[in-house]
């Protein structure tokens, strides 16, 4: 047991202080003398208590100690620094009780002092008696202990121990260790003639503990709650209580592909060089090895190189381990190895692609979807309740796809909730999570005996944290700048918002303050300038604690796609005015909300192709490659102009045909293309079905012209072989219907014999005529253009000068700009009706 005492020096030193005091009244001496002359040495009254692992001090008066100055000595060598006692501040004043219970048991006569390091005095000290020393793994006792291993125990030389029952315990004084026998009490007893000292001893299973997850709630953006119940403490005189979270995030492959150290096994290789960076499958599979859980969503980003064949899928009762990733075994039975997820033709390629994986709240099914598109459901057909864990993995039959992003849970994360000593319900939170994030919690119970731990986990349920902002739609959308509009949901203390933009690729374009400091819900908006016109961008809200440390809490709005807007410049007429000019009508319909632009027309003289056998350079592409004498494009399939066609105006080709020259047929694309694989004809008109020349008709040794004519009106195309008319596309194929036409054709026989284009029409660069400038409203213009060559044939259109009250170039949507025709209900028509125009002087 503890002793008290008060040292009489202390008592010394207080009636001089007191004589030092009156002194002070009458005149004759201060207090700052008189401990000038003693050194400056404090002045403190303080009483101690001593047990065998506990020492307690009180202060009734004088000096303050400072804590980070002020030492404990425990029989000579056991120094405690104050500021580790309990209880205590920066500095130990009048009234503060304070204790440390943080060293190695004592017995004996122990001595304790108190020390003012930076003066050296003593300013407290005494000498206990304690009893004999009795301890069991360090610890006075209760002590809990498992059957094995054997624990130590320590006792003074001069005493005997006893075990009240020795059925429970067996003692081994010569290695001074206890070993329990079987699971009971028992109590440990030691004597030294004088004294007797007790420990109680409890051997006890190692699985003594359980707790079971109750229901979770999202409190907000940055918090959850979860309720769970202790239900069995077992022997154990008490537990502690947690709750255990972690984040589901991304994984961070570490681009080994037979290494489970990022829970992800793959059969190829990883594509550390190439853009993104993923995993292969190498004809077979990648596997998952982060359990599926119920009520949870698991999204994957898969990216193809090129056409796959087939995306298959299985689950799996087990994960794939280093040592067994070469085998299939884990499929769980009724699923097996391949169940369609997507084919062929609904693979998207060259960009990355998601598919997510459902496990729904009753374990009953999975299911899979590819772009947010339903495509398979794994049931109770598949037994999919009987599994207690489920895996999930992708098989591809070549080498194209690969798993480049894969979600993963975070590190383990702990909140201690309580201590208790009996089966209860409890209930914690977590703060300063991520808004709508999905977390994985549980229930957890800990209680630490000899060394070891005893724990207990309950179920593990997903939660979503709730959103924190929203993006709403855009408002005032112009052709430079848009009107940005989100909603706070709830207030962090202090919250700074923003708007980010971005190109449909995640390139960002624009990151505006929209407000800062902000400490309650509300909607916000601000004004982006400086966008391109007629251009997609996505934007979303976002919202960030201004104070607290990192992680901040930062929240995302859903990503909002728009449109700006575009200045509508429609082409209505052409007259020649003379053998070298002409006049364009246009019309300005639309201004876009742009304050003012100026007003042009712009033409292009057409002739015909050098080549230079480099298909960019020359806007054509044949499936043949580049052959010479005479130099061409040679088919061996399909030869495609990436030029466009304009209504309006005619473009003549040369051909020379060989002797394997079969037949040719030709198409119209929407858009350009560089796959000579396929003619990528619009889906009326096919591949072969168009015959424009049959092999009878085709001239043989000398080059012919196909010439391709492309109504005003939009809605016809017909194709001339040299001079007869052999082919017409028009509404059947509704041909008014595209934006953009192209022209292709093709022969199967095989270069240098095959068919060739040894020569193309295209357009030379535009020049510009100068209509109006300053134009606030929209209006009707016209421009003239002199000094053109007689006999040629031009493409003309009204367009926008090229300029903006903000000197920025316009961008339009297309190569040329569009007619926008108001609809039924006052909406926009954005088919392309073009009106590309040409001018022939005879």
């Amino acid at each position: 047991m503890g002793t008290r005492s008060q040292s009489d020096v202390i008592g010394v030193v207080l009636l001089t202080v007191i004589v030092s005091l009156t002194v002070t009244a009458t005149g004759a001496v201060t207090l700052t003398e008189w401990q000038n002359d003693l050194g400056g040495d404090p002045v403190t009254d303080i009483e101690s208590e001593l047990a065998v692992d506990r020492v307690e001090l009180e202060h009734f008066g004088g000096d303050e100690l400072n804590a980070s100055e002020t030492v404990v000595l425990l029989d000579g060598k056991r120094t405690i620094p104050l500021e580790e006692f309990d209880g205590v501040g920066d500095q130990f004043v009048g009234g503060m009780q304070i204790s440390n219970d943080e060293f190695e048991p004592l017995a004996g006569d122990v001595s304790l002092r108190v020390v003012h390091e930076p003066s050296q005095s003593v300013v407290h000290s005494e000498t206990f008696g304690l009893e004999f020393l009795l301890l069991v793994e360090g610890e006075t006792g209760p002590v809990f202990m498992y059957e094995e291993p054997s624990i130590n125990y320590t006792l003074s030389d001069d005493a005997e121990l006893t075990g009240s029952d020795a059925t429970v315990i067996d003692l081994d004084e010569d290695d001074s260790t206890i070993t329990g026998t079987r699971t009971g009490e028992t109590t440990l007893t030691a004597d030294d003639g004088e004294e007797t000292q007790t420990i109680d001893l409890s051997v006890i299973e190692p699985d003594e503990l359980g707790v079971t997850t109750v229901e979770t709630n999202a409190l907000g953006s940055d918090r959850i709650e979860l309720t769970s119940e202790l239900t069995e403490l077992g022997a154990l005189d008490e537990t502690e209580l947690f709750i255990r979270y972690r984040q589901q995030r991304p994984v961070e492959f570490n681009g080994k592909p037979d290494d489970n150290g990022d829970e992800v096994i793959a059969h190829g290789e990883f594509t550390e060089d190439e853009d993104p960076d993923g995993y292969t499958h190498d004809g077979r599979w990648v596997h998952d090895n982060t359990r599926l859980l119920p009520g949870t969503n698991r999204t994957y980003e898969y990216y193809a190189e090129s056409q796959v064949s087939e995306i298959v899928a299985t689950l799996r009762s087990e994960p794939e381990t280093e040592e067994t990733f070469e085998s299939e075994e884990f499929a769980i039975e009724g699923i097996g190895d391949f169940d369609f997820i997507r084919d062929d033709n609904n693979v998207p390629v060259g960009e990355p692609f998601e598919i997510t994986v459902e496990y729904t709240d009753d374990s009953e099914e999975v299911r899979v979807y590819v772009e947010g598109q339903h495509e398979w459901t794994w049931d109770n057909t598949n037994n999919i309740g009987d599994y207690d864990e489920l895996y999930f993995s992708t098989r591809e039959g070549g080498n194209t796809l690969r798993l480049v992003s894969s979600p993963t849970i975070g590190s383990e994360r702990t909140e201690f909730v309580d201590t208790t000593d009996s089966a209860t319900s409890f209930t914690g939170s977590v703060s300063g999570l991520q808004p709508d994030t999905a977390y994985f919690v549980e229930a957890y119970a800990e209680r630490e005996i000899n060394g070891q731990t005893i724990n207990t986990t309950g179920e593990t349920v997903a939660i979503q944290t709730e959103k924190l902002v929203e993006t709403r739609e855009p408002t005032a959308v112009g052709a430079e700048s848009v009107r940005f509009e989100g909603e706070l949901l709830e207030s962090l203390g202090e919250t700074d918002l923003s708007f980010v933009v971005e190109t449909p690729d995640g390139t960002e374009v624009a990151n505006t303050t929209a407000a800062t400091g902000l400490d309650s819900s509300r909607t916000f908006s601000t004004t982006v300038h400086g966008l391109e016109p007629n251009s997609s961008y996505v934007y979303y809200a976002r919202a960030v604690e201004s104070g607290g440390a990192a992680p901040k809490i930062t929240g995302t709005g859903q990503e909002v796609p728009f449109t700006t807007d575009e200045p509508v410049i429609v082409t209505l007429d052409r007259r020649a005015t003379g053998p070298n000019s002409i006049e364009v009508d246009g019309e300005l319909t639309n201004i876009a909300e742009l304050d003012e632009m100026d007003l042009s027309v712009r033409y292009r003289t057409q002739r015909s192709v050098g080549f230079t056998s480099d298909p960019e350079e020359d806007e054509l592409i044949g499936a043949g490659g580049f052959q010479t004498d005479p130099a061409g494009y040679a088919h061996d399939t399909w030869v495609h102009d990436n030029t466009p066609l304009y209504p309006g105006t005619n473009r003549t080709y040369e051909y020379l045909a060989g002797s394997d020259t079969a037949v040719i047929v030709g198409a119209l694309r929407d858009e350009p293309t560089d796959d000579t694989s396929d003619s990528n004809a619009i889906d009326e008109i096919g591949d072969w079905d168009d015959f424009i020349q049959d092999s009878d008709k085709i001239p043989r040794g000398e080059p012919f012209e196909i010439t391709v004519e492309y109504t005003d009106d939009g809605e016809e195309v017909r194709v001339y072989v040299a001079g007869e008319l052999n082919q017409t596309w028009d509404s059947s194929e509704n041909i008014g219907d595209y934006d953009e036409l192209y022209f292709t054709t093709g022969d199967s026989g095989e270069p240098p014999e095959g068919l060739r284009v040894v020569s193309a029409p295209t357009f030379s660069e535009p020049q510009f005529e100068f209509a109006e400038t300053t134009t606030t409203a929209p209006t009707p213009f016209t421009a003239e253009i002199s000094g053109l060559e007689a006999g040629t044939v031009y493409a003309v259109e009204a367009t926008p000068s090229g300029r903006s009250t903000t000197k920025r170039s316009l961008r339009p949507a297309r190569r040329w700009l569009s007619i926008q025709r108001s609809d039924s209900s006052g909406g926009c028509d954005r088919r392309d009706f073009s009106r590309f125009t040409a001018y022939s002087h005879q």
